[in-house]
């Protein structure tokens, strides 16, 4: 996976997993736990 450097030199991933469209609570629980187990560290859920 590619990173940022940001300026605090933290890496930030380059890919997130987004769930701003997901309606369904336990669904969108799913997604994340099964994004976070998949490797994704950038999680999306802004409106």
């Amino acid at each position: 996976m590619e990173y940022s450097i940001l300026s605090n030199n933290l890496k930030m991933p380059m890919v997130g997993f987004g769930v701003f469209k997901v309606t369904d609570k336990e669904e969108c629980q799913q997604s994340v736990l099964s994004a976070i187990r998949s490797g994704y560290r950038l999680i999306d859920h802004n409106a």
